[in-house]
């Protein structure tokens, strides 16, 4: 709301300076109101409208570039967190507990986005809370050969998939990894 009364300020003294010169303008001197004169007047004025319109260019292509970055940032993460409750899934019933904390910290998360402001003011986030207990129980989590072999499949065949996507042979693969 502040802004507002500094704009409508600067509008106001804009207004009336120009009102003023209106005013005053046949009274000037000849060699202010001289073609030389106004020429320069006009430059000096294109400056200031070349600079102010650089500024807001630079101004708006650092707020794509934060954006992008941010957006990048947030598909990353939750890429990340997709690969990381699917390779729990890939170990069983065993880390059934660990991927509901996981989704009780997604739910935390997404309710309260502003947990960041807590971290500069050194306390504690409940979404932190969260995420140390489920590093506690990734720790109780014991693995069974089954389930290993599993995530071993999973992985081997998405990098199957991801090398065949971008031009590699497949069957080599294959050969390599006897176990599919």
């Amino acid at each position: 709301m502040n802004s507002l009364w500094i704009a409508l300020a600067i509008f106001g003294c804009l207004v009336a300076a120009s009102l003023f010169m209106m005013q005053w303008y046949p009274k000037l001197a000849s060699h202010h109101r001289d073609d030389d004169t106004n020429t320069v007047i006009r430059l000096v004025a294109n400056i200031f409208v070349v600079m102010t319109s650089l500024v807001f260019g630079l101004m708006i292509n650092s707020a794509k570039n934060t954006f992008e970055a941010i957006d990048a940032n947030i598909h990353g993460y939750a890429t990340s967190l997709i690969i990381f409750d699917r390779t729990l899934r890939g170990y069983g019933d065993a880390t059934q507990d660990t991927r509901n904390r996981l989704i009780t910290y997604l739910e935390r998360a997404i309710e309260n986005p502003y947990r960041g402001d807590e971290a500069l003011q050194h306390r504690n986030s409940e979404a932190a809370k969260y995420l140390d207990d489920i590093g506690k129980s990734l720790t109780d989590i014991k693995p069974t050969i089954a389930s290993m072999k599993r995530c071993f499949r999973i992985f081997v065949s998405s990098t199957i998939r991801s090398s065949s996507n971008a031009g590699g042979s497949s069957s080599s693969q294959r050969e390599r990894f006897p176990a599919l």
